[in-house]
């Protein structure tokens, strides 16, 4: 399946920002080059890169939810968790809830792109977290159509 990253609906008028777009090109060229292994029939959600900054404790991470179901969605609810593969460090869980007026539609094929800052204990200094650092779940989701 050919992915076609979008932004939230909420967030639409940032890809005018010519460095806001090159962002989301890149991220679709690199999830279709890399043929990235997802589920069918579900949201998945697919872990990008991170930024922790020790000053503020937490981590601006980046993902997608990409949609592998045959219908559009129109709201993601459900709990992020992420942890380090190498740190001993721990990454708080994320509460998701993107309703239809934030996010808008999913179609099939299509991956949401997205950063939230995530609270991070146990690190001492910034550092930066690519998509091989990291592994996660996305549970209890629920999706409306």
């Amino acid at each position: 399946m050919e992915i076609k990253v979008i932004v939230a609906k909420q967030h639409e008028k940032q890809l005018e920002n010519e460095t806001a777009a090159r962002i989301i090109k890149t991220v679709e060229e690199q999830l279709n080059a890399n043929k990235i292994e997802y589920q069918e029939n579900t949201i998945n959600y697919i872990y990008l890169d991170g930024l922790y900054q020790h000053k503020n404790r937490s981590m601006l991470t980046a993902g997608v939810f990409l949609n592998a179901l045959d219908k559009k969605v129109t709201a993601i609810k459900g709990t992020l968790r992420l942890k380090y593969k190498n740190e001993s460090a721990s990454i708080a869980k994320a509460m998701i809830d993107f309703d239809n007026e934030y996010m808008g539609e999913l179609n099939p094929g299509e991956a949401l792109y997205f950063e939230i800052n995530i609270p991070v204990k146990g690190l001492s200094e910034d550092k930066e977290f690519k998509i091989v650092d990291i592994e996660g779940t996305f549970e209890d989701v629920i999706v409306h159509y």
